[in-house]
């Protein structure tokens, strides 16, 4: 048998099973320089596959409908959304139409749509969207919200002194804080894009300090925390109100001091405590921001000795102007 003729013919078979149409490439894709499989590249459709992520776009060039994004492929559960799409990108075309309505989507049936569509009769140079298409068409080529802010706040913090057994005293105090935060809408969210954000914030407030008599007490703290926040109008509205909640984590730098020596002299130590709370405000003239948020009851112990042990609890109100950028 002659080897080197049989391993050629492998070679060439293995040559030949490659797709020609996979050719790899670069493509912009949300400003992004994205390595990509060209699936399918005709002068009025592009059809592409990013390499590291495996997500597929389409465009309709002759249209300029721009990257409109298709969910994964491989999930009919997916089939409904990038039918409509799907309608989208071959909408002057009612022969192609129809049938991208009724296919399932896979990658083949996508190529062979797009073979039929460069084949098409009757382009319908008039034709018009649906308002359901218009806002399929609107939601696929918008693009994710990503905003900045930061500000100065005040905040009046309510700190419950207990020691041991004691009955509790009470203290309200205020200090200012300043505040940084990303807050990102992003563009799957269809028509909650630029209505729902969340919203990631660094925060960090000054010393405030107490006076329980004998006792006193200096607190500060910088928490982070994620709020998912609704708005009720669209971004361009003068005045647009919000409501949001909160979790996080709040990092509490304390000392106590003992006047009279007798129990202890000074303590300083730090704690870290998880946090909620919620958040009303609204954006004034698409730059500043005014927020009101409260977080309720977090507590936290001093063990002093086997005998003696301080327990505090905190409750706190926050008032923050902030620019975005």
């Amino acid at each position: 048998m002659n080897y080197k003729n049989v391993f050629s013919f492998v070679a060439l078979a293995l040559l030949l099973s490659q797709p020609l149409f996979s050719q790899s490439s670069k493509l912009n894709i949300g400003g992004v320089n994205t390595e990509i499989k060209i699936l399918k590249d005709t002068p009025q459709i592009g059809f592409y596959k990013t390499i590291a992520t495996n997500r597929y776009y389409i465009e309709n060039k002759k249209n300029s409908t721009g990257l409109v994004y298709l969910e994964n492929l491989s999930y009919q559960a997916t089939n409904a959304k990038n039918r409509g799409n799907l309608l989208v990108i071959f909408n002057d075309c009612l022969m192609v139409r129809t049938k991208a309505s009724k296919s399932d989507i896979s990658e083949d049936s996508i190529i062979q749509l797009i073979d039929e569509y460069d084949i098409c009769e009757n382009y319908s140079e008039n034709f018009e969207l649906s308002e359901r298409q218009k806002k399929n068409q609107s939601y696929a080529n918008q693009k994710s919200i990503i905003n900045y802010d930061m500000g100065l706040g005040y905040y009046s913090q309510e700190l419950e002194f207990t020691l041991n057994s004691n009955p509790p005293s009470e203290n309200t105090e205020g200090s200012l804080s300043v505040y940084a935060s990303v807050n990102i809408s992003p563009k799957h969210l269809g028509s909650m894009t630029g209505r729902l954000f969340y919203d990631f914030t660094l925060q960090h407030n000054f010393k405030t300090k107490y006076d329980f008599g004998i006792y006193k007490s200096e607190i500060s703290s910088t928490q982070i925390t994620f709020a998912p926040k609704y708005y009720f109008l669209k971004s361009e509205a003068k005045i647009n109100p919000f409501l949001g909640s909160s979790i996080g984590t709040v990092l509490l730098n304390y000392s106590y001091t003992d006047n009279t020596n007798i129990l202890f002299q000074n303590i300083d130590s730090s704690d870290t405590k998880v946090i909620y709370g919620f958040e009303i405000g609204a954006q004034v003239l698409t730059n500043f921001e005014f927020t009101l948020s409260y977080y309720p009851d977090y507590k936290f112990n001093i063990y002093i000795d086997d005998m003696n042990t301080i327990n505090s609890r905190f409750k706190n109100l926050n008032f923050k102007l902030g620019y975005k950028f």
